[in-house]
């Protein structure tokens, strides 16, 4: 019953996390959904919190990113970044 219990516990807060992930969408209107697009495509880079259990793969590649991503110009550049780390694989 104890086991039982802790796991159940475990669930829960595994649920429960938020990651930060900074992702590339359409440019939107206020209260507009976020939709992923594209890197050749025109849209903006927005940092979005996601609960863990919404992402399906993690990538091994690893960039450096900047200290501060709330300036469109980092945000821009991580982009540029992503467009040539896909271009390469």
């Amino acid at each position: 019953m104890k086991a039982y219990f802790f796991y159940s516990i475990y669930l829960f807060f595994l649920e429960n996390y938020i990651v930060d992930t900074l992702v590339h969408i359409k440019k939107r209107k206020k209260n507009e959904e976020p939709v992923p697009i594209d890197y050749s495509e025109e849209g903006d880079m927005e940092v979005l919190p996601m609960i863990l259990d919404s992402i399906a793969e993690v990538s091994s590649i690893k960039i450096n990113l900047p200290n501060d991503l709330t300036r469109a110009d980092n945000k821009m550049m991580v982009k540029e970044t992503m467009k040539e780390v896909l271009a390469l694989y």
